[in-house]
């Protein structure tokens, strides 16, 4: 009888001999002692610093006169010693053993030189919470995948105060919608709604990606995995979408006392004030606390911000080889959404208004409460010198209150006259996962070298959301002087059937991923994961559930050290549709989207400067859609052709010079519809720009008479983008959802949004532990547009804008 071979018994057979391998190396650990002192560029000790040897559970701080101690348990001659403080440049040093001599390091602070932009990861470390993201502990420009990250350095320097002004330092995303300036919703390589996650936890539920937007304050870095994400984050239906995902991570202490409290002040009257302070407690225990409280107007009349948020969490070491960390998020937000404009054109026309900032379509009582938290607990346990085993379970509530008016023509022929109603929809959803991890590294079987990883999770999420619509308010001329006060407060609403969920989701994974050092040059991964997913619609009372199988082969090929070619095969599974019938009521099964990418990751200057290139294919094959019968009105599904999407994606990010960082990025995607029967053929999906570039320039001076003046500036350009999908009528009625605002007519080709470009500029001062910063966005003035239509958004860039800042370090 032949035994079954499983596309994870290369990966078990891989542990069992790691396991072996380090059973063998057990024998040979010895404990060694490393003593020193740390110090600043003028000599002066520095207390707090931490030390740490990588690969080990070893760690220290230093004390009051900058002296520390670090036993190291180790079974190679040599240890990688880490050192870091706040407002100082992280500093790597290679130590063989024994080490006899005190050892003197110094630390330049940043106000010296520039510290890595760390927008492809910081050279040779890894970004906190990276690994709950991809799985393997590695630095952002060793994956196999194409991940971003965008520093809390690089948020501070431009002075980032939402997400979707973090995103345009990374290649290849876009927003989507604002949802009224009340969210973020984004498109990654031409796929819409990618899920906004915090520490691996999706914000909303809401498929179309929109949700709470994130406070600055308490980010620690956002990490952006373009293409596939299945392997860590499961179905395509849940958060593993095609086209990324963007996880914000949240700040937690580092064992240091450090703090920093700011001021902000900026244009139409928004004040913002913030803090973070950390301290540790004693030497297994430390916290941290940072916030943020701000209110103002914004751009628009009659239109109001107001926010409070505060993120504690707790560190606690209960023995060398443990760590276990607490941590809370809330955020309490209400705005006025603000619709933007209207387009006076008919559909197939730009004809879109150019709204004064002085006229508000909506009412003053228009509003957005969001009240989200999350919360989290991880422990990081190092079993020996070659596994770690990882418990994390974060969960999340979210809440909101939207109502905001539209306005809607009377006719096609004056679309200047319009009626209005009230729009509002109410969100209760709640998400959680659960994942446990075995991490091995230093793993060998023979000359070859594994970094492995299996594991398992849980996710749970519940979208509840219900919307209601009044009856006609008025009717105004967007042109002629009209009220903004709503004098009938009795209105009559109406549910919207069509815009009702109530659904209970539960999906199960089992992964297991080894990255194979094979020698110097070649480098290969090869993983699988399992997903199985359920979902109960307690509106119809129908449950439906799915599983698949999508695995991940890559090979990295490094002719010399510092260029590394890579190739790779993954896919993505959507259950969505396993449970969908068509007209002869066969099941048509699950959707998969086969990605392939190849390109290079290089770096040069000792790692100073990066570049990146790569060509991704993705095709979404047998393409789901709904059609009704007009003569039964019987609903069922059909399959045909494919959504592909296929680019270039480039970036150049680190220091040309000493004191001159950059940041360039620039992708060409080509995305369309092929044999879909809905679509026209070859029509390119709403929102999906052919062209996204971006760059970021800093020059900080660090000797004379100006040292600690720092100028940077930035331009941001996004390609001509259809505001619609480009329809088409089968011979039974293809129903595009029934609760749209407005809907293109089918047979109608879609109007183009226009491309437009956004410079930014920055120029701050350092003087010993105060930052003084002046902000400029948007510099010359420009419109653009980012559009939801069928649901009657379609809102204008911010204006130019400037914001004054001051920040104290202590």
């Amino acid at each position: 009888m032949k035994r079954k071979f499983t596309a994870l018994s290369p990966l078990l057979l891989s542990l069992c001999l790691g396991i072996l391998s380090s059973a063998s190396l057990q024998a040979q650990t010895r404990t060694y002692l490393i003593y020193g002192k740390i110090i600043n560029s003028s000599g002066t000790p520095l207390a707090a610093a931490s030390i740490m040897a990588e690969g080990t559970s070893s760690a220290v701080i230093s004390g009051n006169d900058g002296s520390f101690k670090l036993k190291v348990l180790a079974h190679t001659d040599s240890a990688i010693l880490k050192i870091s403080n706040i407002g100082y440049r992280t500093e790597i040093i290679h130590l063989a053993f024994p080490v006899r001599d005190s050892v003197k390091i110094t630390l330049k602070a940043y106000d010296q030189i520039l510290a890595p932009v760390e927008v492809f990861g910081t050279p040779r470390t890894q970004p906190d919470k990276l690994d709950a993201l991809t799985g393997l502990p590695l630095p952002a420009n060793q994956q196999i995948q194409s991940i971003s990250i965008i520093s809390n350095r690089l948020i501070t320097e431009q002075d980032v105060q939402n997400l979707s002004d973090a995103t345009r330092n990374v290649v290849g995303v876009t927003l989507f919608s604002s949802f009224g300036e009340v969210s973020n919703s984004f498109t990654i390589r031409g796929m819409r709604g990618a899920p906004t996650l915090k520490n691996g936890v999706r914000i909303n539920n809401d498929s179309r990606g929109h949700g709470e937007m994130p406070d600055m304050e308490g980010v620690d870095n956002i990490q952006v995995l373009k293409g596939s994400s299945a392997i860590s984050q499961g179905l395509s239906n849940t958060v593993g979408s095609a086209g990324g995902v963007i996880n914000v991570v949240t700040k937690t202490p580092h064992f240091i006392d450090a703090g920093n409290v700011g001021l902000r002040y900026g244009s139409w009257d928004n004040v913002r004030g913030t803090y973070d302070v950390e301290h540790v407690v004693s030497d297994n225990v430390a916290f941290r606390i940072d916030g943020a409280i701000q209110k103002g107007d914004g751009y628009r009349a009659t239109t109001k911000n107001d926010r409070f948020y505060i993120n504690p969490s707790l560190a606690w070491k209960p023995d060398e080889k443990t760590k276990i960390t607490f941590e809370l998020d809330y955020l309490h937000d209400n705005r006025t959404p603000d619709r933007g404009t209207v387009n006076l054109g008919a559909d197939s026309v730009n004809g879109l208004w150019k709204i004064p900032n002085n006229k508000f379509l909506g009412f003053s009582t228009d509003h957005s409460i969001t009240d989200s938290k999350s919360w989290g607990v991880r422990v990081e346990r190092n079993l020996n010198q070659n596994f770690d085993f990882k418990i994390n379970y974060y969960g999340s509530t979210f809440r909101q209150d939207f109502t905001s008016a539209v306005t809607s023509a009377l006719n096609n022929n004056d679309r200047s006259v319009r009626y209005r109603y009230i729009n509002r929809i109410t969100e209760d959803d709640k998400s959680s996962v659960l994942n446990l991890s075995l991490v091995g590294h230093d793993l060998y079987t023979g000359p070859i070298k594994h970094t492995v990883q299996v594991g398992l999770d849980y996710r749970s999420r519940t979208w509840y959301s219900q919307t209601f619509n009044s009856n006609n308010v008025d009717t105004i001329n967007i042109y002629a002087n009209f009220t903004n006060t709503l004098l009938n407060q009795n209105l009559t609403y109406t549910e919207n059937k069509g815009r009702y969920y109530n659904i209970n989701y539960n999906d199960y994974g089992l992964f297991g991923q080894d990255m194979i050092t094979f020698n110097k040059y070649v480098r290969g991964i090869v993983g699988a994961r399992y997903s199985f997913g359920n979902s109960l619609d307690n509106k119809i009372s129908t449950y439906a559930s799915g599983n698949g199988v999508d695995p991940i082969v890559g090979l990295f090929i490094s002719p010399v050290q510092q260029l590394n070619f890579f190739g790779s095969y993954t896919t993505v599974t959507d259950i969505s549709t396993a449970d969908y019938v068509d007209a002869n009521g066969k099941r048509l099964g699950n959707g998969v989207t086969h990605q392939f990418e190849a390109g290079l990751k290089s770096s040069y200057f000792h790692d100073r400067l990066r570049f990146n290139l790569t060509y991704f294919n993705m095709n979404n094959s047998n393409y789901s859609y709904q059609v009704t019968n007009t003569t039964t009105h019987a609903v069922y599904y059909n399959q045909s052709g494919s959504l592909k999407r296929t680019g270039i994606e480039t970036e150049v990010t680190g220091h040309i010079l000493p004191s001159v960082e950059v940041i360039m990025g620039y992708t060409h995607l080509n995305a369309k519809y092929e044999g879909v029967k809905s679509f026209v053929d070859g029509s390119t999906p709403m929102g999906a720009p052919k062209d996204i570039a971006n760059s970021w320039i800093n020059y900080l001076v660090s000797t004379g008479v100006l040292k600690g003046l720092s100028v940077g500036a930035g331009v941001y350009y996004v390609g001509a983008r259809p505001i619609d999908d480009y329809t088409k009528a089968t011979t039974a009625s293809i129903v595009t959802g029934g609760s749209e605002i407005q809907k293109i007519a089918p047979g109608v080709r879609p109007f183009n949004l226009d491309a437009y470009t956004t410079i930014n500029g920055q120029v701050s001062y350092m003087y010993r532990q105060v930052t003084f910063r002046v902000v400029v966005d948007n510099i010359g003035n420009s419109t653009g547009y980012v559009s939801y239509y069928p649901q009657g958004f379609i809102n204008p860039t911010t204006p130019r804008n400037l914001s004054l800042s001051m920040n104290y370090s202590f």
